[in-house]
Formats: C-alpha cells, structure tokens, sequence
C-alpha cells in the first residue's frame, strides 16, 4: 500500500467502526443510551488514535549566545505515557526572541527515546528568551500542548535598567467549580489574578450584586489564586471590585447542574445538585488522559446525590470528571489530581563525596526502587554544571510536572514543580490551579456530535519527498506518470512510483542521516520524458513561525549572581571556548589510536564564516573579488592559505596541522550545507558561486567531530541550493535528514587528556549523559570538575517502563585545591 492510499484511510476515521459493542466496565445496562454511545465512542478514540506527549531535558535552562543546547528527548504514547512507538522522526526548533524560527533540528527515534543538540544562528548576537519547540508529526493532530514548549534564557551582558517599569494593571477571572453559576445552588467560584507581566498577583476585593450590595470578600492564596464558597441568587448580576478595578462575573443561569468535589485521604466525594427536582439518572464519567476508570450512574432524588469513589481506581494525573444528560451532552466538569501510591517511586542520587577539589573524578549511585522498595528499571538522562552563574530552580517544570500536569492545561504555568514538593500546602494549591487553569485538553460534547476524524498529519517513520509532475505547452497534470526516485549519489533506497489523478506523487519512509542529494527521473505514462517534476518544499506543513514570544519565566531569580562587564565576558568567554580548551588533545588521541568515536555534526555550516573562525581560515566573498569570476574552482581554492587543489586530481588537501597519522585526513566538502564531494565542486560553475569557505583550526572543526581533521571547505551558491536541478524528466535536489549524532565532550583527567594540562578549564556544563539505563542501584558515568570553584547543580530525569515519571536534583561543592 503506498503513502497516498495510507493518507485515504486514516484521513477518515468512521468512529463507529472503530468502537467495540462493549459497553465500558462499571455502566449499568439501563443507563441513557445516548450517554453511553458517547463513553463509548470517547474511550474508543482514545484507544485508536492514542496521544503523542514530548519532553525534552535540556543540560541547563540558560546559555550564552554562541553555546550549544543539548538535550534528551522523550515522547510516550496513550494513556499510560509508555514510551512511544508511533513515531520515529522528531522535530526540535529554536525560535529567537522576535517570535522567528532560527533553527531546526530531526532527531531520530527509537522506541520513544533520542538525543541531540542544537546551536543558535544568526548575524548578531541577540540576547533574551529563546523558546524551544519539540513535536511528531502525529502530534500536531491535536492540541498546542502537546506541542513541547520550553523558554530558554540567552544571558547578555547589557544592563536591563532602561526597561519600562511594568503596569501595575490586575486582570482577574472567575471560575465556577463545574463550569456555570446556577441560581441557589451553593458552589466553590475560583478566581486567578495576573499581572502584566503574565504572572499571578496578590490581591484582595469585594463581590457585589448588580444593585450594589455587597456579597462577599475575598483574597488570594496562592500565585493570584484563591476560591470562596458562593451561592448566586435569583436573577442577579455581580461583579467585582479589585484596586478601583470592576469586573464582571460569569453570568447566572435560571436552570442547570452544578457538580461539587471534595476529597478525603481514600476517597472522592462528588456532589451533584439540579434546580430540576424531578428524580432521574445522569451519567457520571472519570478519566485519566483518555483511559476511563469509573463510569456509573448518579440517580438524582429531589434534585440532589453524592457518591464516593475510591481514589485508588484512578492512575496518577489529572482525573477528568464529566456528568453527561440523556442526550449524551456534557452539562458539568471538574478537573482533580489524583497521586496513586502505585505510582510512588524512590528516587535516591548519592555522590561519592559532599565536597571535590579541581579536576577531582565525581563518581555517582543512582537508585530506583517502588513504594515497597523493589527495584524498577528506567531510563534517565543527567546533566552537572555550574549553579552559581544563575541558579537552577526547582520549582520550574520538570519531566513529572510536565507529563502529568502540562500537558493538559493551556497557558503558563507558574512554579509547577512547587505542586509535586513536600510543601504541606501543594495538594491544595494545586486543586486551586486546576480550578482556575483547568482548560479540557478533551471536549466531550464535540465528541459526542462527531462521526468522522479528520488528520492532518500521519505517524512519521521516515521522510517524505512529494510533488507534482506537469507537461505539455498547458503544464497539464500528468496522472499515472512513472518516477524512479533514488538517494545518495549510489542509487540507495530506490523506488518506483506513479501520480495520481491530479498528477501528485509521495514518496514516504525514507531514511535520511545528515543531508543527502535525491534524484527523480520521470516519464509519462506513455514513456516520454517531456515533462516537469516540481518538488514540494520539504517541512512545509510543519509550524515556522510564530508571534514574539512573552517572557514570562524570566521575571528574575532573585539568587541569580549580579554579573558586571568583566565578569559577563568571561563567562561568555568560557561558554565559547567549551569545545576548543579539549577539542586538540581528543582528536589527536583518537588519530594516533586510529580509533574515530564521532561523526559529522549536522549544523548550520553557513554561519561559519571568518567572522566567526579562529583565525587559521579564510573566506572569500566572489562579489568582493569580481577577478575570480574568471578563474576556475580550482585555481580560487589554490588562492586560499592551506590549500592544495592539484589539476586532474580526485581529492583536495586542506593543511590543519594534525600530522600524527600517515594518511592525509579527507577534507569535508559541503555545498550550501550538504555534503558533497570535490568531482561535484570541480564542475560548479564560477559564476554560480558567492563564497568559499575553509576551516582549517580545531576550534572552528570541532563540529565536525574527528571527521574534520582533515579540514574543511564550504561553498555557498547564489541560489542557495547547489544540488538543484530542474530540467526535461528529471530533478535532484537536497533533503535534510535526522541529525547526526554527536558526543557530548568533557575531559577526562589523567585518561583522555593529562591531569596537568596547562589550559583553563572553566566549563559551565561538567557532563552530560542523554541516555543511560538504571536498574535498582546503579552506578552512574562518572565526570571530572573543572578549575573553578563552584556549586554543581546534578539533575536527572527520567521515566520508568510502567510510564511514571521521574526527577531528582542535588547540589556538591568543588573548592580549590
């Protein structure tokens, strides 16, 4: 079956060929019909078309312009947050501060893990928040929040004394618990107050009625939140009044249900009253992201009922509460988190010693055991760097906060890992936030009305090249055209395709490493070549822009080091020069071993100019030097310091310095980004070309990995896209594939690199381990501390093979020696 006939069918889902004629476990059988269909049909779509949600664990929360972010990427799947194994292709963006995609980055999956880095790009440095972005194409099926989103703070040098002070501007809103206010029927009204800054505000006020009266006061309790105990009365308005401020609440209604929730160490205590005293039955539903665990009758007499239900019934997250009518309507909700003992886990991090000296190895144990103390199996990531610059927060989102809560609830979130702390208030602070925040990720009543799903995007296990072919003087669309797409420059991965009806044509599944030329040659279905093949842009159905991005994380951490001039250089300093203090005795290691650990870098090989080299390369602008225009590549390469182009010969030698092998390294080629080889660069045309490139230091080949250690040369063509040919039945072109992988590097003292070297060792990050596999009480990859004297901030993430998600964070001192 191909990629068209897969998109037909999923693209148009008949719910009610999916669903089972089961009714779900816990309904009676005379319950409304209508209201058990909708069960039914939402507990299907939840089981057919399972949510895709995605982490990322960032080695810190801030860098300097000019760092590299790496990080650790987990996406589960349905109701359970199993690691997922629908998709295989991730996309991670970098958006800069001006709302601007800057940056992408596909990172291969495997069985729902991956990892990868990505760097900041552009002309000039700009300080502010950055935001990353992580999704599967399966994902965006769904809501924004299962969009990843995470701020990332660029630190600057610059003094922020000139900003605007803020307004001192409160907007509040009210929240009844269930959905609606009901005349005489008592409910809980949450209220949330924010500031201009996008952050909760304290403030206290005063309800009154329509006439004036006053009703009730109130204060917050918690980050702008807060909650009273309100029974609106016949046919009143009300509104409130915050600092001269009014504002109006949610208008009453004449008739309706209003649901109200309590709950006890075992139990939830669920409370339904109707202005409709005539006895009848409504459904009552419970679930957890989309898995159903309670679903019973609630037998109304005189207008009122309450039922208990064991806490235990439900796994950890947020349990959605929902009354359906006898049309199968929701006419109240609730949203309440539920913490299963189940789902308890041990999480202890001991380090060898509480206090290191300089360059001293940090050896580290990790445990994972359940609430009975058996061991459990999961899968982490861990990250160690310098916490005095700007002090890590723990009560910013982590793997738990963000699988368990984030994901269903839209806005920003302030202090969310306060609500899973040992604070003796969390539990309740964290019902205010879902009372005031508790925006349904599942709309039931939309549910209820739909017969048919429609996709926008399919899983992902590969990359997809599509297009059109045209031909004739009209550009008539050319159905059943025969295309014989290949990859590579050895025909790998070839397949034979024909076009549709409208002349369309997919090619899907495609394993892409790095960037790779594709080429498509083309007949009608006659067998004539007298057609053109256009190529779709690839990534064009994906997100690439969007509005400025408002910094409201960065409100300021009030333990955060005052950084002066001096002090904001170095530290730049340090954070530019993290690959280059230990770059030279890696890669001279591995060539007098003869043992090559790292592969290309994919990386934005554009932005490397001699702006940005260390001095040991060069760069020609064509524009500048109108002359060259009329000497042939070889002869412009030849011009270049380090540089051996012979006439007739198959390879070009770039002179790094690295000498310590008997072979000469192969210097890398790359055409507008994609690598290619010196026979493709011979035959560009002069005049086609706007600069070249060449690295030759360490420093700027560090990307690269010991690939680079033979140079390399970087061609930038006036199109922008050197591969691309567009003639009679054929095309070739570029398509961009998963990022190669690369290792995060760190010295290991007295093993890789001598224990006296004689370079500053100021890394800001210690060491950083995207994947490692804990069982019980596991040793964990030790790492070496630097040359200064600093607090270490340890954080480790991870989640277990049951889906529960795990984190734990510790501080150690390193002193001088």
């Amino acid at each position: 079956m191909n990629g068209q006939n897969m998109s037909g069918i999923i693209k148009s889902i008949t719910l009610f060929g999916l669903i089972s004629m089961l009714i779900a476990p816990g309904i009676k059988a005379q319950a409304p019909s209508k209201s058990v269909e909708t069960v039914k049909k939402f507990s299907a779509l939840q089981t057919d078309l399972p949510r895709e949600s995605i982490y990322l664990h960032t080695d810190r929360d801030w860098y300097y312009y000019g760092d590299r972010i790496w990080f650790s990427a987990y996406v589960v799947a349905g109701s359970y947050n199993i690691l997922s194994q629908i998709s295989t292709v991730l996309y991670v963006d970098l958006y800069a501060p001006d709302g601007k995609l800057v940056k992408r980055e596909i990172i291969e999956l495997e069985s729902g893990r991956g990892d990868g880095s990505i760097s900041f790009v552009g002309d000039e440095e700009v300080s502010g928040t950055y935001q990353l972005k992580a999704y599967t194409a399966w994902a965006l099926n769904f809501d924004d929040s299962y969009v990843f989103e995470k701020n990332i703070e660029v630190l600057s040098g610059e003094s922020e004394s000139g900003e605007e002070p803020l307004s001192e501007f409160v907007d509040i809103q009210f929240f009844p618990e269930s959905g609606y206010l009901v005349k005489n029927l008592p409910t809980r009204l949450a209220f949330k107050a924010i500031g201009t800054d996008g952050l909760g505000k304290d403030v206290s006020g005063t309800i009154y009625k329509e006439n004036g009266t006053e009703v009730a006061r109130f204060e917050t309790e918690h980050l702008g939140m807060g909650a009273i105990e309100f029974t609106p009365e016949d046919g009143s308005g009300y509104y409130a009044i915050v600092n001269n401020q009014r504002f109006v609440l949610p208008a009453v209604q004449n008739d309706g249900v209003v649901m109200n929730l309590s709950q006890a160490e075992d139990f939830y205590s669920v409370e339904v009253r109707s202005t409709n005293t005539t006895s009848r039955e409504l459904l009552l539903f419970g679930h957890v992201r989309g898995q159903v665990y309670h679903a019973a009758l609630v037998s109304l007499d005189g207008g009122t009922s309450e039922v208990s239900i064991p806490k235990q019934k439900f796994a950890t997250g947020i349990v959605h509460f929902t009354l359906l009518n006898t049309e199968g309507m929701s006419i109240a909700e609730r949203l309440i988190y539920n913490k299963n003992k189940v789902d308890v886990l041990n999480v202890n991090l001991v380090t060898s010693k509480e206090q290191y000296g300089l360059r001293e190895a940090t050896d580290m144990d990790l445990s994972l055991a359940d609430i009975d103390g058996n061991p459990v199996t999961g899968f982490a990531s861990i990250s160690v760097f310098d916490d005095k610059i700007n002090p890590f927060n723990p009560l910013n989102s982590d793997i738990r906060t963000h699988l368990n809560l984030e994901t269903e609830l839209r806005g920003y979130i302030e202090q969310p890992g306060f609500y899973f702390s040992e604070n003796e208030q969390a539990n309740a602070y964290l019902d205010l936030l879902l009372l005031t925040q508790g925006w349904r990720a599942y709309d039931i009543s939309a549910i209820a009305e739909t017969q048919e799903i429609e996709l926008d995007h399919l899983p992902e296990t590969g990359f997809t090249v599509s297009g059109k072919v045209t031909g004739g003087l009209l550009k008539r669309a050319q159905k059943n055209a025969a295309l014989f797409f290949s990859l590579g420059t050895q025909d790998g991965q070839a397949q034979v395709v024909t076009t549709d009806d409208e002349g369309r044509f997919v090619i899907d599944n495609i394993d892409v490493q790095g960037e790779k030329r594709v080429s498509i040659r083309g007949n009608t279905e006659k067998g004539g070549n007298n057609i053109n093949i256009t190529l779709d842009k690839q990534f064009s159905t994906l997100p690439e822009a969007t509005n400025s991005i408002i910094d409201i994380a960065s409100s300021g951490n009030p333990n955060a080091m005052a950084l002066n001039e001096a002090d904001f250089k170095d530290r730049a300093a340090a954070a530019q020069q993290e690959s280059e203090q230990f770059i030279d005795a890696q890669m001279r290691l591995e060539m007098e071993e003869i043992t090559v650990t790292s592969t290309r870098v994919n990386n934005s090989f554009a932005a490397v100019t001699s702006e940005t080299s260390s001095g040991l390369g060069s760069t020609v602008d064509l524009d500048d030097k109108e002359y060259l225009k009329n000497l042939s590549i070889v002869q412009i390469l030849n011009q270049q310091p380090g540089v051996s182009a012979v006439v007739g010969s198959n390879s070009v030698e770039v002179n790094t310095g690295f000498t310590s092998i008997n072979t000469t390294p192969e210097a890398i080629i790359l055409i507008d980004d994609v690598y290619s080889d010196y026979q493709t660069l011979k035959n560009l045309p002069t005049p086609e070309i706007k600069s070249i490139t060449v690295l030759r230091s360490s420093v700027d080949l560090a990307i690269f990995g010991a690939e680079g250690a033979g140079g390399a040369i970087i061609v930038t063509t006036r199109s922008g896209n050197g591969f691309q040919t567009d003639t009679r039945g054929f095309v070739t072109a570029s398509v961009k594939g998963f990022q190669i992988p690369t290792e995060f590097y760190s010295p290991k003292y007295g093993i890789t690199v001598p224990a006296d070297l004689q370079r500053v060792d100021n890394r800001i990050t210690m060491h950083w381990e995207p994947s490692v596999t804990v069982t019980g009480n596991q040793a964990l990859p030790r790492f070496w501390t630097n040359d200064v004297p600093s607090t270490y901030r340890i954080v480790i993430e991870g989640i277990t093979e049951a889906g529960v998600p795990f984190y734990t964070t510790k501080t150690i001192e390193v002193a001088g020696n």
